[in-house]
């Protein structure tokens, strides 16, 4: 009788530790499962950042590309009438009595 009343003792000590260890893990995982969703939201706000900065810069590239595109038009046109000015003089300067008809 002392012997089942041993067994039965150790078993319930041991019934014990088992619940008080599933509940202490049951709390860990929860906790875990936490902070891997807070990870996920904060991994999806990095790639939404990312995806952000990636559209600003490809708009701010074409923006630059566009500004260049026209600053180069305006200096093509401001060479080209310097030059048009230039042939005109040479043509008022050196060609006097206008017997050259070809244009340099």
């Amino acid at each position: 009788m002392e012997i089942l009343a041993f067994i039965l003792g150790i078993s319930t000590i041991a019934f014990i530790v088992v619940v008080v260890v599933m509940f202490m893990n049951s709390k860990q995982i929860k906790e875990l499962n936490k902070q891997i969703e807070n990870l996920k939201s904060t991994c999806n706000e990095i790639y939404s950042n990312i995806n952000n900065l990636e559209s600003r810069t490809l708009n701010d590239l074409k923006e630059v590309e566009f500004n260049q595109r026209r600053e180069n038009e305006g200096i093509i046109r401001f060479v080209d009438s310097r030059v048009d000015k230039l042939e005109d003089k040479i043509h008022k300067n050196f060609d006097i009595k206008q017997k050259q008809s070809k244009n340099y």
